[in-house]
């Protein structure tokens, strides 16, 4: 950055912190490495939670009182920083040096800004590193609507792998991937541990009652292997998942022809052009230069064109978008082994609070939640159900994951929707806890109980195991919580209980499987439920609506505060995971 643009950087009212804010309202839940010359800089809340995280010191750059609090690390050790945060559970979305567009203009520059986001790191789960990211949906349904409209569509790719990339991919008219790139076209899998026999060893105990056989969350701590039951499920999803991957990589092809390349792959730069999953070979740079000179065009940011899209001047409705993404807590505590929680309480008020509120026409509510605390999910069906009462439309969209509590949030909705891999259902029931009685024996603690009322008082103590009145109340009650769940559930659906019964046992479904079997009503997104709120509305298809969130998110510094654990590596994760499994009570 040349010393004339220096003051830029310095005060919070600048065309360079507006865009980094119209940066982080894309990407709220991410920390944003903004590069900066030799350093790449966060800024604000972000710059809090680095710091403390990498222990490393805040700094300022200005004497100016409004300098927003910053910290950098250098481009050379960039790597092993956004390496650690990762680890730590962060989001990391990393940037490129941005420039005005009105002085990109004024010098005559058609690439006057560089891409907004270069890429965006998430913390590895299965869901999102090994099988087809749900999320992608959204983004297939964009591509598509950009190309109806007769606008080219071209992406470039450094190494396309894992099924969400390669889905996406395959979406865009024109990909070109670089020289030295690899497509994983290969298909997916996962692995579960089992860890009955290590705990057995260490004398831990599980004691975890579940409703019903394809509750198997917890089945790493209760099981030597998986069971019949988890293996069924698990190979139809992976089955079912694969199926919507071939037919989106297509492309024109037979599937028997697609499934054909998926089993000779993975392909190596020129083999992938030849195999027809690529169109060509480059680099960003040329690519860029290229279609910028072939389209007479100027580069803008996503972010940028969003930062200019501005409200509607007469709206024809105000939708209320509410989110439950998440673990879904009681009080919105950390989830139970770190990461977003959602505080089931507080949307459950916000909820009553559209109910009465004569400014608020429909509510969508975005689900993206593999559930949690029971008590907390039936106070966002609550809240939903006081919404309809109100007589406002109520849609659901799912995202990755609407699962268990996640799904009871959804399931009294006007009409629901899912993308086809999202992952749905689980109705059932986990609760119960870890007993260290045996270690705390071999170790030669004693613990001494005082306890006074009745035979429950201390039963999810994790210093003892469960008395066989305990064990006995504790599955009177998952008998009643998942009577409990069922019924609503097929309530809210229109189904007999028997019906709606078969459908639940703990099993995941797809959104394709669910719409099929009952659970969902249509596949589709974010436009989709918007399109779904303007029919129950009696609206015009293309009628102008303000989308307002319902409660405000909390910002990254605060988000960080309320985790109860965090999940710094494999070792760190496994640890809190069974910390968490002594005392479960959850959906």
């Amino acid at each position: 950055m040349s010393e004339g643009d220096a003051p830029s950087r310095r005060v919070g009212d600048t065309p360079m912190m507006a865009h980094w804010r119209a940066v982080k309202a894309s990407h709220p839940d991410a920390l944003i490495f903004y590069r900066l010359g030799d350093f790449y800089e966060l800024f604000n809340e972000d710059a809090e939670v680095a710091a403390a995280a990498l222990d490393i010191a805040l700094t300022k750059r200005s004497r100016d009182a409004g300098a927003p609090p910053m910290c950098g690390v250098p481009v050379k050790s960039a790597e092993s920083y956004l390496s650690r945060l990762v680890q730590l559970g962060h989001r990391v979305a990393i940037c490129e040096q941005m420039e005005d567009p009105a002085q990109a203009k004024a010098r005559g520059a058609k690439g006057a800004l560089k891409r907004a986001v270069v890429r965006v790191v998430t913390p590895g789960t299965l869901t999102e590193d090994a099988l087809l990211d749900a999320r992608a949906g959204n983004h297939l349904a964009a591509v598509a609507a950009i190309r109806a409209a007769d606008k080219p569509t071209i992406l470039h790719a450094r190494q396309p792998s894992g099924a969400g990339a390669i889905h996406l991919a395959a979406a865009f008219q024109t990909v070109i991937l670089r020289e030295t790139g690899e497509v994983g076209f290969v298909g997916l899998a996962f692995d579960r541990p089992y860890a009955k026999d290590a705990l057995d060893a260490i004398g831990v105990d599980a004691q975890i009652v579940k409703k019903s056989e394809f509750k198997t969350a917890f089945d790493f701590v209760l099981a030597e292997e998986g069971s019949a039951a988890d293996r069924a499920q698990s190979q139809a999803l992976a089955d079912e998942w694969t199926t919507q991957l071939i037919a989106g990589v297509a492309q024109g092809l037979s599937l028997d022809a697609t499934r054909a390349l998926m089993a000779d792959g993975p392909y190596f730069s020129t083999a992938a052009v030849e195999a027809g999953l690529v169109d060509d070979l480059g680099y960003w740079a040329d690519l860029e230069a290229a279609t910028l000179d072939a389209l007479d065009a100027d580069a803008y940011a996503f972010a940028d064109y969003a930062a200019q899209r501005s409200a509607p001047d007469d709206p024809a409705a105000t939708i209320a978008v509410v989110t439950v993404a998440g673990a879904i807590m009681d009080g919105g505590g950390g989830g139970f082994i770190g990461g977003d929680a959602a505080d089931g309480d507080a949307i459950g008020d916000a909820l009553r609070d559209i109910a009465e509120d004569d400014e608020i026409d429909a509510v969508l509510l975005r689900i993206d939640s593999p559930g949690g605390s029971y008590a907390a999910s039936d106070a966002i069906r609550a809240g939903v159900l006081a919404v309809k009462d109100a007589g406002k439309p109520v849609v659901a969209s799912m995202g990755l994951v609407a699962a268990s509590g996640g799904y009871f949030a959804a399931m009294p909705a006007d009409r629901i929707f899912a993308q086809p891999a999202t992952i749905t259902g689980s109705i059932g029931v986990l609760s119960g806890k870890l007993s260290f009685a045996r270690l705390w024996d071999d170790l030669g603690v004693r613990w001494e109980e005082t306890a006074s009322g009745g035979p429950q008082a201390g039963a999810l103590s994790p210093h003892r195991a469960f008395s066989p009145a305990q064990w006995a109340k504790l599955n009177t009650q998952v008998d009643a919580i998942y009577a409990d769940f069922v019924g609503k559930a097929a309530a809210d659906r229109g189904m007999a209980f028997d019906q709606m019964e078969a459908l639940a046992k703990g099993r995941v479904w797809t959104g394709a499987a669910a719409v099929e079997n009952g659970l969902v009503d249509d596949l589709g997104g974010h436009r989709e439920a918007i399109a779904a709120l303007r029919e129950a509305l009696d609206l015009p298809s293309n009628a102008p609506v303000l989308l307002e969130d319902w409660p405000e998110p909390p910002n990254a510094f605060d988000a960080l505060q309320s985790f109860s654990v965090g999940a710094a590596g494999d070792a760190a994760h496994a640890r809190a995971a069974l910390e968490a499994a002594a005392k479960l009570g959850d959906v």
